[in-house]
């Protein structure tokens, strides 16, 4: 594989970055992949990265990771769960690496989590956990709480927690951050638009038709994770008033601080 990377380096030599599309996990991934693999300039090799890789959930060592962005080629695009730390902002920068971070409303999260852990991925290391909790509300609630009880095979924190390994890429000044909703909803076009400004920096020949192609590939249901019903303020159909009183203590500041909230009157 790495042959061929090589080789086909050499084809897009004027694209100067690795292309990034890093995100929390279960924050819209694969939409903003369907997005960035629509530009022609760049090449696809699969490559997924992930700071605690689901198999184990056992968090990589950060001379692990930072070994692996080294060996990614211009013109590539990467998926990624990557946490934020200053030593891989730095390798990111140092590769020319254009980063693109989308995030999603954290209820949504957890519900789309419990859901796809439950019922999507059996290859997951948290898969069994959460298959064995009783129902639907079970599970968005040790989503939300994270492993109390200690039933978990692996260390799996409340939200709040899980969401600060990442939080620090959106004041990143070499990032471009996505939310999710932005990318589907009234905003859509104007956060397109951002993310061909700054592709056009490093890939030659974006334009008008680029942003066209860019659009028509926003489609959430080919998506191999999505689901009818899981979409915007989904939390608003499945969370009961033990998930809001729980959320609002383990994250109801994080909402504020995403522009989710303006309180914790909700």
């Amino acid at each position: 594989m790495q042959g061929l990377k090589l080789i086909m380096t050499k084809k897009r030599a004027s694209v100067s970055g690795t292309v990034l599309v890093n995100s929390f996990p279960k924050s819209g991934t694969h939409l903003l992949y369907q997005v960035v693999r629509a530009l022609p300039q760049l090449n696809d090799y699969e490559t997924f990265l992930a700071s605690t890789p689901s198999l184990t959930m056992r968090e990589r060592s950060q001379e692990q990771t930072l070994k692996k962005i080294s060996n990614w080629c211009p013109g590539e695009i990467v998926r990624g769960h990557l946490y934020f730390t200053p030593a891989v902002e730095s390798a990111l920068k140092q590769k020319h690496c254009i980063h693109l971070f989308i995030y999603r409303d954290p209820r949504d999260v957890v519900c789309s989590e419990a859901y796809y852990l439950a019922n999507m991925n059996r290859w997951h290391r948290l898969h069994k956990t959460f298959r064995s909790l009783e129902d639907e509300g079970s599970r968005i609630q040790f989503a939300i709480e994270g492993d109390k009880q200690g039933i978990a095979p692996v260390p799996y924190e409340d939200i709040n927690a899980r969401f600060k390994h990442y939080e620090p890429w959106i004041s990143s000044p070499n990032t471009v951050s996505i939310r999710f909703e932005d990318l589907i909803g009234d905003q859509r076009d104007t956060t397109l638009h951002s993310i061909i400004t700054k592709l056009s920096d490093h890939l030659p020949g974006l334009n008008e038709e680029s942003h066209s192609e860019c659009m028509a590939q926003i489609q959430p249901e080919k998506s191999h994770t999505f689901r009818k019903g899981g979409g915007v303020s989904s939390w608003q159909k499945r969370f009961t008033p033990q998930h809001k009183k729980v959320f609002k203590e383990i994250a109801g500041k994080l909402l504020i601080d995403l522009g989710y909230e303006k309180d914790f009157n909700w």
